[in-house]
């Protein structure tokens, strides 16, 4: 048996390539966060207001959701907004998706929220 291979002090290099791969697979991790972090933050804003909000109806409650959510940027589809009024209580549920368009992807993500008085 060798003597170096049982001191444990052996040494062995990662190739080059291997190291640059890896850099690459980090660096598109990163630049997706940092293009989707501002989706996610004003959702949470959106989130925020519609739990604060008392509406009057439906209808008003789906343009709500809608001029809130183009004012801070959200691309709502009125085709992928859904509400559900609660059984017994007169919460409404908010479902809707938002799509982001990635130079290579694009990605619907998906939310929920809720407003809490909905007459």
């Amino acid at each position: 048996m060798n003597a170096a291979a049982d001191d444990g002090n052996t040494t062995s290099k990662t190739p080059v390539w291997r190291l640059l791969a890896g850099a690459a697979v980090l660096g598109a991790l990163v630049w997706m966060g940092i293009l989707l972090i501002p989706v996610y933050l004003h959702n949470f804003e959106l989130d925020r207001i519609l739990r604060a909000s008392s509406i009057s109806s439906e209808n008003a409650a789906r343009q709500f959701v809608l001029d809130r959510g183009r004012s801070l940027g959200l691309n709502i589809s009125p085709s992928r907004l859904q509400l559900r009024r609660l059984p017994g209580t007169s919460t409404m549920e908010v479902r809707y998706s938002v799509r982001v368009t990635l130079p290579v992807y694009t990605v619907d993500l998906h939310f929920a929220s809720s407003i809490p008085d909905v007459r």
